[in-house]
């Protein structure tokens, strides 16, 4: 991805080769989550989420078999599916999820200010070098934007361990993965609520261990 100037940012070059597909899909589609974030910081990503409207299981089916892919059903109850595929000896994976009720709710709910961030793929552009957005089109009412620059996790909201307890780990490692700092306020929710791990499942657990663990100077992080 080639660094990002005036307020233009780099997406991998997957979301150029689905894009026709998105505009031919009756949904209004929307990036969110990490592959924004990482775009911000100028770093590629092969795990992108989907945020569409209408039927989203639907949605994840038909992207899986114009892309080739496998197709998993993550949730039936909340329109939760994945698409995995390969393209050129490189595997990406597309988690898709139903929007409820708006995409400005949905991002609200999303974990961190860095992750709560959304962009309509009708705002995406395109040109020699691939697909790119721009700033000025991002939804972002947490200001994610300004805690990437300024390399802050933070909570968007005080329920968010509540909600998902796995958040508490997830907080330190992208924390680790990316060097940010935890921010004071969002420090003490996670010592507050750091009983509540024990609800998430040993799996999970395991999972975010382990990638805190693959992390440069993990033990600081994990202290």
């Amino acid at each position: 991805m080639r660094t990002s100037r005036n307020g233009i940012y780099r997406l991998p070059q997957l979301i150029g080769d689905i894009l026709p597909i998105l505009s031919e899909l009756d949904h209004c589609t929307y990036l969110v989550g990490g592959v924004i974030r990482n775009s911000l910081l100028n770093m590629e990503s092969s795990d992108i989420d989907l945020a569409v409207t209408g039927d989203s299981l639907h949605f994840g089916k038909t992207l899986s078999n114009k892309m080739k892919g496998r197709y998993i059903e993550l949730d039936n109850h909340r329109g939760i599916s994945r698409v995995i595929f390969t393209k050129q000896s490189k595997t990406f994976q597309l988690d898709i999820s139903q929007i409820d009720q708006n995409i400005e709710k949905d991002v609200l709910r999303r974990d961190f200010t860095v992750n709560a961030m959304a962009l309509q793929a009708k705002n995406i552009s395109s040109d020699d070098t691939g697909p790119y957005f721009l700033s000025e089109n991002l939804y972002d009412p947490c200001n994610g934007i300004c805690d990437v620059n300024n390399k802050t996790i933070k909570s968007s909201h005080e329920d968010i361990f509540a909600e998902n307890p796995i958040r508490l780990l997830r907080a330190i490692r992208i924390s680790s993965q990316f060097n940010f700092t935890i921010a004071p306020v969002t420090k003490c929710l996670i010592k507050k609520n750091a009983h509540l791990l024990l609800q998430s499942s040993p799996e999970r657990i395991r999972d975010e261990f382990l990638k805190i663990l693959s992390h440069d100077n993990s033990a600081k992080y994990l202290r």
